[in-house]
This record gives structure tokens, sequence and C-alpha cells, in this order.
């Protein structure tokens, strides 16, 4: 594509009389290139119409989106059926995560109500344990109570057996220094009737 040569002097005072982009100069005006062509179109449009810079952008665009060409459908096919799977594969990644998280929550969720129930049972078995403990000491002082009270009670009769066997060997040894018997006294055939009823005890009880 050929682009005519401007005369320098007449481009060059119409673009410094209305004012043109930085990116062209007097030399690209003079001798334009096909990308500063484009740029010198512009300028005239711009200037010389009543188009705007939206209008250009929007006719630019709406042809780019229309252009129908079969490599670039198929490639443009095939991108969106790329980002279709990736868009299907990170849902089912999400999906899966969040899959994953619940039943992580789940599992914390168990974890946290199992050490709640073992702390409830160490709470019941110390409580247990020391019920247990203070039924067991009561149980023990119980004991030695009534070992004390046993002991007492033994060291009672066998004080009140002691001294009524001493009273009683006492009397014992004050009627046989009374009675002043003899073992020859004593020689008295106690199973017959007759022989006791002859024995004479006056000397003895006087």
């Amino acid at each position: 594509m050929s682009f005519p040569n401007f005369p320098f002097k007449e481009i060059a005072k119409a673009i410094t009389s209305f004012g043109y982009p930085g990116d062209l100069t007097p030399a690209d005006i003079a001798k334009p290139t096909a990308g500063k062509m484009m740029l010198i179109h512009k300028w005239f449009l711009l200037y010389f119409s009543s188009i705007t810079q939206e209008d250009l952008c929007n006719t630019v665009m709406d042809q780019l989106n229309h252009i129908h060409h079969p490599k670039a459908q198929r490639r443009t096919k095939l991108l969106k059926e790329q980002l279709e799977r990736a868009h299907a594969g990170i849902h089912r990644k999400r999906q899966g995560a969040k899959e994953r998280y619940k039943k992580a929550v789940e599992r914390h969720k168990a974890v946290l109500e199992a050490q709640v129930e073992h702390t409830k049972g160490m709470e019941q078995q110390l409580k247990l344990k020391a019920h247990l403990a203070a039924q067991i000491e009561n149980s023990v002082e119980d004991y030695v109570c009534g070992l004390k009270k046993g002991q007492a009670v033994y060291e009672n009769i066998h004080t009140e057996v002691f001294n009524f066997a001493t009273k009683h060997q006492a009397a014992l040894n004050a009627m046989e220094a009374k009675l002043n018997l003899s073992p020859e006294n004593l020689l008295v055939d106690m199973s017959s009737p007759l022989s006791l009823a002859s024995y004479d005890l006056s000397q003895y009880l006087s």
C-alpha cells in the first residue's frame, strides 16, 4: 500500500496550526511510513470531520469483533473449550476442597466432642475417686474408733474381773484364816452324810 507524498509546508502548517500528536514530527509528515500515515489519517478525521475519538474506537473494535476467519474461529473455539474445561476443573477442585473442608470440620467437631466427653468422664472419675477415698477414710476412722472403744471395754472388763478375782481371793484367804483350816482337819469323808453331820464345826464358827 502506497501513500501520497504530502507537501511538507502545507501539511506542517496545518498540523502546526491545529495541533498534532507528539509522536508526529515534520519529517514523518514529509515522508510518512505506514504507521505514521494511520496517525495522519486519524488526525484529518478528528479535525476536519464530525468523527470523534470514541467513534473511531467503536468502529475499529466492531470490525475486529466481526472478523470471520476459519483459523481464528477454530482457535477461538479451542480456547473457549479450554477455558470451559479449566473452569470445570476449577469448579470440581473447589467442590472437592469444600467437601474436604466440610469433612475436616466434622472430624474436628467429633474430636472436640470426644475431648469434651473424655474430660467429663475424667471429672466423674475424679469425683468418684474422691467420694470413695472419703468413704474409705470414714470407714477407717470408724474402724479405729471401734477398736479404741473395744479396747476400752476389754480393759474395763479385764479390770473388773481382776478386781473381782482379787476380792474373791482375799475373801477366801480371810475365810481360811478365820476357820484356821488345816489339812488334817479337812480329812473328812465328805461323801458320807453321817460323817459330815458328826463333824463338829462349832469350834470354827465361834
